[in-house]
């Protein structure tokens, strides 16, 4: 009897003994995962802070560990915004391809892949990425931002000062919006309208340099156009915008937009409709469109073993030019001409046979022809500054 007592503890001994085991195993693994999580988190956090402060190649390294360790959503976004701030646009794609395959029905992983669409140029599969956020969410602004963007990189200024107005509608303080409303509708001869918008970005809170540039586009646009007064303004805009949807939801299916663009149902036009602000290329354009300038530039060069060098100012629509030469035997030469800057043209000449054909282009250079009195040709092709 005492024996078996004795083979039974032995047994309940050994029994506990594997179940204690067992135990311990289960709380060191549950520690190390933990840890494990912790770590993980960690390089999240770290890589969130790199991306911030633009260690872009720092972030993408601590990132990859994190995936590695199984991290989710957020890390396949910052890894994304690295690349982009790196330049290395498809490894951006490809991270925002698997955040979205992750969460399909997440928009913003779908408004993260169109801003990068947008930076690569891909404006109609950003158009349509956007338009995807928004079947999902019709009231995120920067959806309506973003689109707004793109359509006004194709020069649809029309579609892009909708989306602009309808993300007005869901936030009516919104300064990209307002800003860009500014611009967009000089750029689509409006401004009346522009200049309604931009008195209201002024009356907002913005950085000194967006105050001085929408002050200036201010102080020198038109009151109206022809074009603006036939069309309604942005309300008749809308309207017809509005009725064609209506036309083509009656007799199509998917007729798109010759941007490629989904059409969006005739009732959300009386919502919101809008990211990023509208480049600076696009404040250029503006400002060499209505011709206030303050512009300036200068280059220079060797022609026929002379060196030249041209500056030209503009002020509205005068221009005045300055051209030094220096001959091989070291005579200065230096030549003050005048002329008219007037829808992009330029022309200008000095007393002594000099003069200088060209065009002030979108993005604000100065191109064209320096012909001297015999006849010869130099090109020009000068930066501007403002």
């Amino acid at each position: 009897m005492i024996k078996k007592r004795a083979y039974l503890l032995i047994a309940v001994l050994m029994i506990s003994s594997a179940a204690y085991n067992c135990l311990a195993n289960e709380a060191i693994d549950r520690i190390r995962l933990m840890r494990s999580k912790a770590r993980m988190e960690s390089y999240v956090d770290e890589g969130r802070q790199d991306v911030q402060r633009g260690a872009y190649l720092k972030a993408i390294r601590v990132l990859t560990e994190a995936l590695n360790m199984g991290a989710g959503n957020e890390a396949y976004e910052l890894r994304a915004r690295a690349y982009e701030g790196l330049g290395n646009l498809d490894s951006a794609l490809k991270d925002l391809n698997r955040l979205i395959d992750s969460k399909p029905s997440d928009p913003k992983g779908f408004i993260a892949r169109a801003d990068s669409e947008n930076s690569m140029k891909y404006y109609d599969k950003a158009i349509s990425d956007y338009d995807h956020a928004i079947e999902l969410d019709p009231f995120i602004v920067d959806a309506y931002l973003g689109r707004s963007a793109a359509y006004a990189a194709i020069e649809q200024y029309d579609l892009a000062i909708r989306d602009l107005e309808l993300g007005l509608k869901i936030d009516q303080h919104n300064l990209e919006a307002l800003y860009n409303m500014g611009i967009l509708c000089m750029l689509d001869d409006m401004p009346k309208a522009g200049r309604d918008y931009i008195s209201r970005t002024l009356a907002e809170n913005i950085n000194p340099t967006d105050r001085d540039r929408l002050a200036s586009i201010l102080a020198s646009a038109p009151q109206r156009s022809d074009y603006e007064d036939k069309k309604g303004g942005i309300d008749g805009l809308l309207t017809l915008l509005a009725k064609q949807e209506r036309v083509n939801l009656a007799g199509k299916d998917d007729n798109r937009t010759k941007s490629g663009s989904r059409n969006v149902n005739a009732d959300q036009t009386k919502l919101p409709y809008a990211k990023k602000s509208v480049r600076e290329q696009d404040t250029r354009q503006v400002l060499a469109k209505i011709g206030k300038q303050d512009f300036s530039g200068s280059s220079s060069g060797v022609y026929m073993g002379m060196q030249w060098r041209a500056t030209f100012t503009f002020t509205g629509k005068t221009v005045t030019g300055t051209l030094k030469i220096v001959t091989p035997s070291g005579k200065q030469e230096t030549h003050y001409g005048q002329g008219t800057y007037d829808n992009g043209a330029v022309q200008a000449s000095d007393n002594m046979g000099f003069r200088f054909v060209g065009r002030v282009t979108d993005d604000l250079k100065l191109v064209g022809s320096m012909t001297t009195a015999d006849g010869q040709n130099v090109s020009v092709d000068i930066p501007l500054d403002y």
